[in-house]
């Protein structure tokens, strides 16, 4: 299926009318009340340490990173009628590079970066026996379990997710359904959208997107949640990595939570389009099972199974499921890297993932968890000749991660996450190296 018609006309629509939309439908005689503000700070301190997480080898250059990251964000809202707000929220975060590689060109390793608006959006609830919801602007948008639809600026890393979108979410009255849509329009550089301080001409997206969702959620069923969407996304490459074309992603979820104890969700997706000049056709499925024993340590079990179909290479199809907005360390900031071998960071697909993860708080602020995770590949589609693939392997490795956070007080918190990675016969005999992460963190929030 072809969008190409689609995507001019949908690419005529500016983002700047489409924020001017929640203005025009307000009703004229409101007036406007006292301003009512809010606001907050925050800022988080990360010292990251990785050995072979990129290259699986610790004689290859650059295996071994130290680093340090420094976050700052600030925001704020005002009511400037009872039911429209302005929220603007700023953030700047800068690294350190500890180790000579890769310091070049920074002779002192310090990695300066721009100041930008993560959040500049207007929020309009729409008086009514159910009330609506009204998003223009920029803003964060996570679906369900962010496993398609949760961070649209996948090259900064951890330091935004946000979409430029006009979001509208629908309740229908007397039905417990709900209707959410959003139209995304994302540019490669955040150059003409809103203010950039100390621009220093880095891409947030690989490519320019034009793109648009509609999801339906029924609560009718006691402890059943029932999802269904239809996702469309067009991309224009900008950089050397980024998809050119344009694909379509139906899929739908399911909570179901028959006790206190338990909790089921299932997740499944099927993909169709054009991209990078092949005919898509992909499948990808994420399903959970939980158990919460309710109990003083509030212990909680987790089984995780995750399949996202991969590219035959024996066929003229490109079978690989397209992660869309879901290329951040969902599971594995180890696994994230990986996949810079083989199509770009976090661009997860490809894989099977399964296994179990067990979390606890022994004390009130501290809460500890430890996942362990087998890793294979559906399709040995990488050509050996790199040196870093086997011409028959499929087993990707294991993973096994601990998280633990303690809450301080009410404005700070700290947090370790460990990962160890042992990898499969997928990865070629000069790349059988442990991989290992590990990052202290303190956040202070007022």
């Amino acid at each position: 299926m072809r969008f190409r018609a689609l995507s001019r006309v949908v690419s005529s629509v500016r983002f700047g009318v489409l924020s001017g939309l929640a203005v025009l439908v307000l009703p004229a005689a409101e007036e406007a009340a006292t301003p009512a503000w809010r606001g907050g700070f925050d800022l988080r301190l990360r010292n990251e340490y990785f050995d072979n997480a990129l290259t699986l080898s610790d004689s290859a250059v650059r295996h071994e990173q130290n680093y340090q990251r420094y976050r700052a964000r600030a925001w704020g809202s005002v009511d400037v009628v009872p039911s429209l707000t302005v929220n603007a929220r700023l953030v700047w975060e800068s690294w350190d590079w500890n180790k000579d590689s890769y310091k070049a060109p920074y002779t002192d390793g310090w990695v300066w970066s721009d100041g930008v608006f993560d959040q500049l959006n207007l929020t309009w609830t729409v008086p009514g026996e159910v009330p609506a919801r009204i998003v223009a602007g920029r803003q964060d948008i996570v679906l369900g379990d962010g496993w398609l639809v949760s961070d649209a600026t996948s090259t900064d890393g951890s330091r935004t997710a946000f979409f430029d979108a006009l979001r509208v979410t629908l309740p229908l009255p007397g039905t417990q359904t709900t209707l959410d849509f959003a139209y995304i329009d994302m540019e490669a550089y955040n150059r003409n959208r809103t203010p950039v301080f100390n621009d220093q001409h880095k891409p947030i997206v690989d490519q320019e997107e034009r793109s648009a969702y509609v999801q339906i959620s029924n609560k009718s069923f006691t402890g059943l949640t029932l999802e269904s969407y239809l996702i469309y996304r067009s991309e224009d490459r900008v950089t050397a990595s980024g998809d050119d074309g344009e694909i379509g992603t139906f899929g739908g979820r399911a909570v179901y939570e028959p006790t206190p104890h338990w909790l089921f969700k299932g997740e499944a997706a099927v993909q169709w389009g054009e991209l990078n000049d092949r005919d898509v056709q992909a499948w990808g499925f994420l399903g959970q099972i939980g158990w919460n024993a309710k109990d003083a340590a509030n212990n909680q079990l987790r089984l995780s199974l995750e399949c996202l179909s991969g590219d035959d290479r024996n066929t003229a199809r490109n079978e690989q499921f397209d992660i869309l907005w879901g290329r951040y360390p969902r599971w594995s900031e180890i696994g994230a890297m990986l996949y810079s071998a083989e199509t770009r960071s976090a661009q997860f697909g490809n894989l099977v993932r399964f296994g179990p993860l067990w979390s606890v708080t022994p004390l009130k602020p501290l809460t500890v968890s430890l996942e362990y995770n087998a890793l294979w590949a559906l399709e040995n589609n990488r050509s050996p000749t790199s040196g870093f693939f086997r011409a028959d392997g499929s087993f990707r490795g294991h993973l096994l991660r601990n998280i633990v956070r303690y809450k301080i007080n009410s404005h700070l918190t700290a947090c370790s996450l460990a990962e160890l990675y042992e990898p499969g016969d997928y990865y070629s005999v000069a790349r059988q190296d442990t991989a290992l992460f590990w990052r202290l963190e303190l956040t202070f929030a007022y």
